[in-house]
C-alpha cells in the first residue's frame, strides 16, 4: 500500500511504522484515521501510541464497512468463510466499543452510512479475494475457496447486489490536565 500511495502521491511522505511504535514526536500529529485496519492492531497499545502522538484536542478516525447480515448473499459468503477456516476468530464480533472508554480519550462518536457494490460472479470472486485472510490462504485452499465464491455468485445471477454499513467512530484526544494548577 505504501507502494501504490507513493506511485500516486510522491509528494506525500510515506513512513515504515506501526500503529504500536509511531515515529513522531510526542503531541505532534493532529490526527489519526485508520480504515479497515484497526482490527489487526495490538489495538490497547495502539490507543496508547495513538494517544501518545497526538496533539491535546487532536481527532482520532476510525472506519471499515461491515456486511449487512440481513441480506442472503453475505450470510452465505460468511458461512463460506467461516467454514473454511479463513476468517481469523478475532475478526467475527470486533466490538471497537469493547476499547472505550480510554482514558486519553474524549467519548467515541459512531455514525453510519449504507452503500451498495454491484458485481457479476467474476466482481465477487476479486473482492472475496481482496481480503486480506483470504489473499493470505495457500494456494490450494485460496483457489478451493474462490470456486465456491463464485458457485455462489453465479447462482444469485447479475448484477449481485452487495450491501454494506460503512461504520465511522471518532474520538478526541483528551486536554492534558495541568499539573501545576
Amino acid at each position: 500500500m505504501r507502494g501504490i500511495l507513493r506511485d500516486a502521491l510522491p509528494e506525500v511522505e510515506a513512513v515504515d511504522a506501526t500503529a504500536e511504535e509511531l515515529p513522531f514526536e510526542d503531541g505532534s500529529v493532529d490526527a489519526i484515521t485508520v480504515a479497515a485496519a484497526f482490527h489487526w492492531f495490538d489495538v490497547p497499545r495502539a490507543l496508547d501510541e495513538f494517544a501518545r502522538v497526538l496533539s491535546p484536542g487532536g481527532g482520532l478516525g476510525l472506519a471499515w464497512n461491515r456486511r449487512d447480515p440481513s441480506v442472503q448473499i453475505h450470510r452465505e459468503l460468511d458461512e463460506l468463510v467461516v467454514r473454511s477456516g479463513a476468517a481469523p476468530s478475532r475478526l467475527r464480533g470486533f466490538d471497537v466499543y469493547r476499547y472505550f472508554p480510554h482514558g486519553a480519550f474524549g467519548p467515541l462518536e459512531e455514525a453510519e452510512f449504507t452503500q451498495e457494490q454491484r458485481f457479476d460472479p467474476d466482481g465477487l470472486v476479486e473482492r472475496m479475494l481482496s481480503i486480506s485472510f483470504v489473499a493470505l490462504l495457500a494456494d490450494d485452499e485460496r483457489e478451493e475457496l474462490l470456486a465456491r465464491v463464485r458457485a455462489i455468485g453465479e447462482r444469485h445471477g447479475s448484477p449481485i447486489a452487495f450491501p454494506y454499513r460503512a461504520e465511522v467512530f471518532v474520538a478526541a484526544k483528551a486536554p492534558s490536565r495541568n499539573r501545576g494548577a
